[in-house]
């Protein structure tokens, strides 16, 4: 059976599916129904479901998708580069998942984001600093399984719109860059459960929305600005 319709959101969380996200969704039965036509979604979500095959990352016809929400998923693979054709792009979760290998440099041309979750991936290699372009951003999750090496970017400090900040638990070393004290709107930091060394910045006194700041489990000395 063919759908052919135009949609601003489709939503199959929970559903217990088997697809292949050519808008091909295979259920558990013997019928298969295909999607076509999908210029007009603006929301996709397939939240909490568990696919028997890895995405197939063709969005050409997404070109309308303001959110993608695959959290929760059992999906293995390297983390998508289709998305960067999804220009109206604003909520990006692909957290929950088994991605692999490093984050895309060539993730810093979804500047139109606004929230950006990779946590709880098992990546590696180091957080490109190219992220600090996507100044849209009001929170970023990049925490939890996966492991870096080397430290936070001090490119991060250009995240001036950055309300939440959740770098937890993900093998980050070095010094907290002072240049985070630029962040003005951030209500949330956590870093806890990672190497990161040294005095903690006076510029983090500047961060007068702060209400959570957790940076325990670290080898950091000095007091809390």
């Amino acid at each position: 059976m063919v759908i052919c319709i135009l949609l601003s959101l489709l939503s199959l969380q929970q559903c217990h599916l088997f697809f292949r996200l050519r808008f091909c969704l295979f259920f558990e039965t013997t019928r298969e129904i295909e999607i076509a036509n999908l210029s007009s979604l603006q929301s996709l979500k397939i939240s909490h479901n568990r696919p028997s095959v890895v995405l197939d990352w063709n969005y050409s016809s997404l070109s309308n998708l303001q959110v993608f929400d695959a959290y929760d998923n059992n999906f293995t693979a390297l983390l998508p580069l289709g998305v960067l054709n999804l220009e109206k792009l604003k909520y990006l979760h692909l957290g929950g998942n088994c991605f692999y290998g490093i984050i895309p440099e060539s993730y810093r041309k979804l500047v139109g984001l606004e929230y950006l979750s990779l946590a709880g991936n098992v990546l590696r290699g180091k957080i490109p600093g190219e992220l600090g372009n996507l100044t849209k951003l009001s929170k970023i999750y990049l925490g939890y399984d996966s492991v870096f090496e080397g430290g936070i970017p001090k490119e991060f400090g250009k995240l001036v719109n950055l309300v939440h900040m959740d770098l937890a638990s993900c093998g980050l070393d070095g010094p907290i860059p002072h240049e985070l004290g630029n962040l003005k709107l951030l209500d949330t930091i956590f870093l806890f459960k990672n190497l990161l060394s040294g005095l903690i910045p006076k510029q983090l006194g500047n961060l007068t929305n702060l209400m959570s700041l957790d940076l325990s489990e670290n080898i950091l000395t000095g007091e809390i600005p």
